[in-house]
């Protein structure tokens, strides 16, 4: 199992939109200077898999990124960790003015399910089967070669989890 770090900045990326502090000016300057939005892809050679912990607006670029580091690996889901718009508004790619997926597993907790099939375009893309929204909890770890085990985090208007991964039995 590997871990790959596909972006470091916070929702919005770098620059942010109509920001020109001194950070966003340079970056809107010089596109070296861009950075994408927290996301981690994990690479399971042996299987022929990967997924991705977080869909960001910048999910075209992150997914070619985990592509390229493991184009022999297929994405076989992606996980959710809260409601915050640089966690889940990238599942627009998977729809069919996109990816066109067909059941791609997502997973997330119920709160964030629950948002999901409540609002639109997310709704959608689970109602015509673009994504598989399946629900975790504490007491329904991602069974595989790697455990992914939720950890609950309580914050004030967002569902957080985190998670740990574990190979092998080791943590």
């Amino acid at each position: 199992m590997e871990a790959i770090l596909l972006g470091t900045a916070q929702d919005g990326g770098v620059p942010q939109a109509g920001c020109a502090c001194p950070r966003c000016a340079a970056a809107w300057r010089d596109p070296a200077r861009r950075q994408l939005v927290v996301c981690l892809g994990v690479i399971d050679r042996a299987t022929g898999s990967s997924w991705m912990i977080d869909a960001t607006p910048d999910f075209r670029e992150q997914l070619h990124l985990l592509t390229t580091a493991a184009p022999e690996c297929t994405l076989k889901g992606i996980w959710l960790t809260h409601a915050h718009m640089g966690h889940y508004t990238g599942l627009l790619q998977l729809g069919k003015e996109a990816m066109g997926t067909q059941h791609m597993p997502v997973y997330a907790t119920a709160r964030v399910c629950a948002f999901l099939r409540a609002n639109e375009p997310w709704a959608t893309l689970a109602r015509d089967g673009y994504i598989d929204l399946k629900e975790i909890t504490c007491e329904t770890p991602y069974a595989g070669r790697a455990a992914i085990v939720l950890l609950p985090r309580h914050r004030p208007l967002a569902s957080v989890a985190a998670r740990r991964a574990r190979c092998g039995g080791r943590p």
